[in-house]
């Protein structure tokens, strides 16, 4: 099984996400992301760094799915209407219970979605 280990931060310059490697110092107080070996770590919000989640990104048709995401999924057929959830809420009854939904999409993240 191929597992990426990524994150993705708001700046704290204010210019959109940034994707990568999670650094932080020994109290967590600063967090920086490095899109790659060699590049810059750019500062972001500690609070907005959220790490890409594989297992539901395989139901997304390609759409990365990060901890802190809103998503929405149907229920299948016979199990109730589409539902909303924030990623964070549903982690491990997503990876439990995949047998119960399809059509998952991300329609927003609680740092921008507020």
């Amino acid at each position: 099984m191929n597992t990426d280990i990524e994150f993705r931060g708001l700046r704290s310059d204010g210019k959109g996400w940034v994707y990568g490697f999670l650094l932080t110092d020994r109290d967590k107080e600063l967090c920086y992301i490095a899109e790659g070996i060699g590049t810059c770590a750019i500062e972001v919000i500690p609070e907005s760094v959220g790490q890409y989640h594989n297992s539901l990104s395989e139901k997304t048709k390609g759409k990365r799915v990060y901890v802190g995401d809103i998503i929405s999924f149907d229920l299948k057929e016979g199990l109730g209407e589409p539902k909303t959830f924030n990623c964070t809420q549903v982690i491990e009854t997503i990876e439990m219970s995949s047998f119960w939904y399809s059509n998952v999409r991300v329609v927003g993240n609680i740092h921008e979605n507020k």
